[in-house]
């Protein structure tokens, strides 16, 4: 039996029990909780076994799409799923630094919000660009990143580029959000948008520092704090361009850190 094979069968059987309940009945809260690094680095951090994860990860999710294709869509959509979360459960006890990591964990979210809506669609625009992209991060992000600063102390080691991941995830999370075809999915997809847009910056002392990011922050978190006070009934198209207007000026402007 090929690799592949294996790692479908193992992935699927894990799936089997409880995926009745993969389909949420409500939108998820949404919270603005400081995800990720602090400012000083654990050499720990970005150790062996967060390599070994990332190595294997970026492995199995590149079988993974092999497989996925020979799947019909509500296969793959289950199949995709299920792939990520397994990911993002093997790195649980792990700092989450690598860009590969809040990739996988944003398609998660993102899905939720796709509930009783068709299956290829959600494989197509959510979870294969999500995978491709975790595998790419990997390749042209973190493993240079781990190669950078292993065997450095902690105080010399910078955390990863995040403002030049999320200036490069605007489009796709753009996207997603046209995709979505109920109002109020829309604004959740946007309003996590926002969010993750402010702490990627955040989480960057190089990005943050920079004038024009600094005051990208303010105004995004601006639009959060507006953007918590808006009830359902209240949700309009028009809300939503606003909010992808915002979006995309703001990734116009980001300063990378390079």
């Amino acid at each position: 039996m090929k690799i592949y094979s294996i790692i479908t069968l193992g992935i699927l059987a894990s799936c089997a029990v409880g995926s009745t309940q993969e389909m949420p009945l409500h939108y998820p809260p949404i919270g603005n909780a400081y995800e990720g690094a602090e400012d000083t680095i654990d050499p720990r951090d970005i150790g062996e076994d967060v390599r070994q994860w990332a190595q294997n990860t970026a492995l199995k999710l590149k079988e993974v799409l092999k497989k996925a294709r020979a799947l019909n869509a509500e296969q793959k959509r289950r199949y995709l799923l299920c792939a990520i979360r397994d990911s993002v459960q093997e790195a649980q006890g792990y700092a989450e630094l690598l860009l590969m990591r809040f990739e996988l964990n944003r398609a998660l979210k993102l899905e939720g919000l796709f509930a009783r809506q068709e299956d290829a669609l959600i494989s197509n625009y959510i979870l294969l660009p999500s995978i491709k992209k975790a595998i790419a991060l990997y390749e042209e992000a973190d493993l240079p990143y781990l190669e950078a600063n292993k065997g450095k102390p902690a105080g010399e080691i910078e955390p990863p580029y995040y403002a030049q991941f999320t200036k490069s995830n605007v489009g796709f999370l753009l996207t997603a959000s046209t995709m979505n075809k109920e109002p109020i999915g829309q604004f959740y997809v946007l309003r996590y948008s926002v969010i993750w847009l402010t702490n990627d910056l955040l989480r960057s002392p190089k990005a943050r520092r920079n004038q024009v990011n600094a005051r990208i922050i303010l105004d995004m978190q601006s639009l959060d704090q507006e953007l918590k006070a808006v009830c359902e009934r209240d949700i309009t198209s028009q809300l939503n361009n606003r909010i992808r207007y915002a979006l995309l000026d703001a990734s116009k402007k980001i300063v990378g850190e390079r």
